[in-house]
């Protein structure tokens, strides 16, 4: 007898559609809408995030020309990824500008900069975020944000470690003088184990007989 197969099984969501990927002109409204509400004085940064990506959300659906429905966190995660690639593009371009080839123009320093993010990008994916990075490059308030980043990244690294270095092993060359002083200066001053403080305290009645024994025989022998 064949077997009968039944209908196949609804989806758990069927009404749910994924949504279109982002155009650089949506892109680049809410890279506007970022800018704009943290640069203004009386609805800056300092709120609740919730109100924040509010007013950005709001600012978004005022400004654009298309049709799109971007609800808060759709717009949260693209700001996301823009934040992520743009702050790494910015990495690559500095570094190539720090080898100072001469007779490169910034057209050539931005060209070698895509070459760069490529091939260590993890995907060997290109740097999509162009039009965003021309909007947000001479931007004191990203320029703020970017420092913020390298700053944050930088004491990530420090406090990993920290935590995880071997006192007998060669310490990162990124942790300063002070820093190694300050390290010597705690292996010094750790507190010694009970046993340990007994047998020192031991050791140290032990020196003082031995001292006032030696007084007392020289004394006699002198009489």
């Amino acid at each position: 007898m064949a077997m009968q197969v039944g209908p196949a099984a609804p989806s758990v969501r069927p009404n749910h559609k994924r949504s279109k990927n982002f155009s650089d002109h949506e892109d680049e409204v809410l890279v506007s809408g970022w800018l704009n509400i943290s640069l203004d004085p009386v609805v800056g940064k300092d709120q609740k995030d919730g109100r924040y990506w509010s007013l950005i959300c709001e600012y978004f659906h005022e400004h654009k020309t298309c049709s799109s429905k971007r609800t808060i966190n759709s717009l949260m995660h693209r700001w996301e990824s823009i934040q992520k690639c743009v702050n790494k593009f910015c990495g690559c371009l500095t570094r190539i500008e720090l080898r100072c080839q001469s007779g490169t123009t910034m057209q050539d320093k931005v060209a070698e900069a895509c070459a760069l993010y490529k091939s260590e990008d993890e995907h060997s994916k290109a740097f999509q975020f162009m039009h965003c990075w021309n909007k947000l490059r001479t931007q004191p308030k990203w320029l703020a944000k970017v420092d913020e980043l390298a700053a944050a990244k930088t004491s990530n690294k420090r406090q990993k470690t920290s935590s995880t270095a071997d006192p007998s092993a060669t310490l990162p060359s990124e942790i300063g003088q002070g820093a190694v002083e300050g390290l010597e200066a705690n292996a010094l001053t750790r507190p010694i184990g009970k046993k340990k403080a007994k047998a020192a305290l031991l050791q140290e009645k032990k020196k003082k007989c031995d001292s006032n024994l030696r007084k007392y025989v020289g004394t006699e022998e002198g009489n």
